[in-house]
């Protein structure tokens, strides 16, 4: 079980959880990373005690998870992490956790009642060019 707990400085659509085992921009050796495609990696959220309902799992891969839920500015989330493979190897791991936000050709999406293809709308624009915040090598 992971839990991450966290306050966007402003508004955002999306979160992508990633990790390495060395800080951003080193050679990396891939060894200290938790995978995330290999189980079944669930999510679970809350926002104070409350649990966050309206949310989707847009992509999975072995060293990230992008979640799609709809965070407000300076409220304090909590994400829960189930079935996520452990590294290989003892060592540190480092996280960076990114915010998004849709750009200006992509609606924002209902997470209480999503559409058919949510998953890869979110993917879509959960890029560079759409990120709120970033927090690298926790």
């Amino acid at each position: 079980v992971i839990e991450v707990t966290f306050a966007p400085s402003q508004h955002a659509m999306a979160i992508r959880l990633a990790t390495a085992d060395a800080p951003a921009g080193s050679v990396q050796a891939g060894v200290v990373v938790f995978d995330f495609a290999s189980g079944p990696a669930q999510v679970t959220a809350t926002q104070g005690i409350r649990p966050v309902e309206a949310l989707v799992v847009a992509e999975r891969t072995t060293s990230s998870i992008l979640v799609g839920l709809n965070l407000e500015a300076a409220k304090v989330y909590s994400l829960t992490l189930t079935g996520v493979r452990n590294p290989g190897a003892p060592g540190r791991a480092y996280w960076t956790l990114s915010t998004f936000v849709p750009d200006r050709f992509h609606s924002e999406p209902d997470y209480a009642d999503p559409a058919e293809g949510v998953e890869d709308e979110v993917v879509t624009w959960s890029q560079d060019e759409n990120l709120r915040d970033r927090t690298q090598d926790l």
